[in-house]
């Protein structure tokens, strides 16, 4: 077994999320098949059973990669040269989950050097697929993905991460994204906590084990949009929007008519025009 030699607590997120999908993988009618989860976890050297009750949890992750495996095919299918560009990837396997239609597109995976490391040990990359290792704050990338690809369509996807930084620096990302990806039909899906999801991190049993801190939070749907003239908000979606989430039970699905339950997670598109 390999044991990961992350140095802090959100790096470990990537694991935990990499649980939560293998425990949906193995229920009767799953949310999501991945494969490459359920064969991992057996091969790292991390106490997942900590993780193993947060059933809610583990339906949120699923519910969230669902969404973004759909998005990201069908970006791939309705574009000529398509670039998928995933930040935070961890050890996630989006091209094993979409199948055959990720064939059609370049993957780009980056995270920090010690996980793309520990990827690269467990989850070779795919003839199309190259792993990076660097922060997704430095603008490196992003110049040098344009030059490589210039005739091509990005989709930039940062699941889980964004809530991990401050609203500074994801000003600055998305500033950044949307100045180097502007005219070359280009999109941006991500996810985004509440305010009031942020101050109540302590209802999220995977956070109170893992005790990564949430910073940034977001209300407005179009908060993105004040940040640079080109980005337009295409679509939102929150966790309650999925039939899957009524296998929580009634209570749970009660949750809806609150407000800041509702829309303490949500799921955005944009485009970059």
């Amino acid at each position: 077994m390999l044991q990961p030699d992350f140095q802090d607590a959100v790096s470990d997120t990537s694991l935990i999320s990499l649980y939560m999908k293998s425990l949906e993988s193995q229920k009767a009618n799953p949310v999501i098949c991945d494969s490459t989860a359920c064969s991992l976890v057996k091969q790292i050297d991390f106490d997942f059973d900590a993780f193993r009750n947060d059933k809610k949890g583990a339906l949120g992750v699923a519910i969230c990669a669902a969404y973004f495996d759909r998005v990201t095919a069908d970006f791939i299918r309705t574009h000529r040269r398509p670039v998928i560009i995933e930040l935070g990837c961890g050890l996630d396997d989006r091209t094993g989950r979409i199948g055959r239609v990720a064939g059609k597109a370049f993957f780009y995976q980056l995270d920090l050097p010690a996980v793309i490391k520990f990827r690269a040990a467990l989850l070779p990359a795919l003839s199309n697929e190259y792993l990076l290792g660097g922060s997704i704050l430095d603008t490196h990338w992003m110049g040098m993905l344009r030059r490589l690809h210039p005739e091509s369509q990005f989709l930039i996807i940062a699941e889980g991460l964004l809530m991990y930084f401050s609203r500074e620096q994801v000003e600055k990302l998305f500033q950044n994204i949307a100045a180097h990806f502007k005219r070359c039909s280009s999109e941006i899906l991500f996810n985004v906590l509440s305010t009031w999801g942020c101050r109540h991190a302590y209802l999220h049993p995977a956070q109170r084990k893992n005790g990564a801190r949430f910073d940034y939070s977001c209300d407005n749907d179009r908060e993105m949009e004040n940040w640079a003239e080109n980005l337009r908000l295409i679509d939102s979606r929150c966790y309650f929007d999925f039939d899957a989430w009524k296998r929580v039970g009634w209570r749970g699905c009660l949750l809806k008519r609150f407000a800041p339950l509702r829309n303490m997670g949500r799921m955005l598109h944009y485009r970059i025009v």
